[in-house]
């Protein structure tokens, strides 16, 4: 399916879910200082633009967060899944433990919400090839695990994949998109470490793709300090210009929204799609 290119690419805004540390920390309180203090500043950027998101949950977070996920969908954002625990390499699971984490992560979303989950992103994007075999065992229907055209890094290497979304084994996958040249995902952190100016000069050729896909982590915009747990790459990665963070989304969103982007989620792209007939589409 062919999206429109002669008015400015639909994008969708997707927020990642997870405890602090890029989901490296077991799931209790004090290792939730991004969706505690993160979180609600993300949600009121997103109301102050009319922009309706996804929010892909690490299913072991839903019932300590269930009030805060309650709020999320009266303001009219999608729920989907981020796998039950986050702290495992999903890209090495076993079949089996893969598809219990898929289908707990489903149930535990949807009994606590009572709604239908059926998206998925794997967490860190650590993709596993029997994936989509294992999220069409457990009822999904469309996967954002995948980035487009990236080159940078061992876990983010699918220079493969089709510019656009595509089917595989009744899955719709719907890749995150990446910044042209220096091929990195069209992710917060990447944005705040390379800077506006070097984000607009990169997207002036226009972002890979026919719908984009941005995402971000409520522990991406709170200041952190440093933790010993982890080495002095990761603590660089995560406290480089981490004060500026919260400024570069909102300037992101405002840019988008002045290019009169169409904010999209994912379950509702999904949708029109599947359906041959779309929105997005003149």
């Amino acid at each position: 399916m062919a999206f429109a290119t002669t008015r400015p690419i639909p994008i969708a805004i997707t927020v990642d879910f997870e405890t602090d540390w890029g989901g490296r920390l077991p799931p209790d309180r004090p290792n939730c200082q991004g969706i505690i203090k993160g979180l609600p500043r993300i949600l009121t950027l997103l109301n102050k633009f009319c922009i309706k998101s996804t929010f892909f949950i690490s299913g072991n977070l839903a019932q300590s967060f269930k009030s805060l996920l309650d709020e999320v969908l009266q303001e009219g954002h999608e729920i989907a899944s981020h796998g039950y625990e986050h702290d495992l390499n999903y890209g090495a699971l076993p079949y089996k433990e893969l598809s219990y984490q898929l289908a707990k992560s489903k149930e535990v979303l949807e009994d606590s919400l009572n709604r239908e989950v059926i998206g998925f992103r794997t967490p860190q994007f650590r993709f596993n090839p029997d994936l989509f075999k294992a999220l069409k065992e457990s009822r999904y229907r469309y996967d954002s695990s995948l980035i487009i055209h990236n080159k940078l890094l061992s876990r983010y290497n699918y220079s493969q994949l089709p510019g656009d979304p595509f089917f595989s084994k009744d899955i719709l996958e719907i890749p995150v998109s990446s910044l042209p040249r220096l091929k990195v995902p069209l992710g917060l952190l990447w944005i705040n470490a390379l800077g506006m100016g070097t984000y607009k000069l990169l997207a002036g050729t226009k972002l890979p793709g026919s719908a984009n896909v941005f995402y971000v982590h409520p522990f991406d915009i709170i200041v952190k300090d440093r933790n010993p747990n982890f080495g002095l790459k990761l603590n660089f990665w995560y406290s480089f210009k981490s004060k500026k963070a919260l400024e570069t989304l909102a300037n992101l969103l405002a840019l988008w929204n002045k290019e009169q982007r169409q904010f999209f989620t994912m379950k509702e792209f999904y949708f029109q799609y599947r359906s041959g007939i779309s929105k997005f589409m003149e």
